[in-house]
């Protein structure tokens, strides 16, 4: 790893819909948060929906897919989220 590059690689998880027979989507970004986080500052990037430690990421799973199982729409009751293993590294371009 040079000067440039940033990496975190421990302990991060993140989450991905599956939907019925769909495959997965990518790892979902912090949108898909009840009480979205407002911008630090204009054109802060959207970033991932990460957790430190599984038991967070599947804590947050299990409430999501509670409350798409309570639905009325039968499509919505089909989604699952469900924790996936996460690698991070930034890297300043030059």
């Amino acid at each position: 790893m040079n000067k440039n590059t940033y990496d975190d690689t421990t302990n991060l998880w993140g989450v991905r819909l599956y939907s019925g027979e769909e495959d997965p989507t990518g790892i979902l970004f912090k949108g898909w948060i009840c009480k979205p986080i407002k911008p630090l500052y204009d054109g802060e990037p959207t970033e991932p929906l990460l957790f430190r430690t599984k038991r967070q990421a599947m804590a947050w799973c299990k409430a999501r897919n509670a409350a798409y199982q309570a639905s009325t729409d039968h499509i919505v009751q089909q989604w699952r989220m469900r924790v996936c293993r996460v690698a991070r590294t930034i890297e300043a371009m030059e």
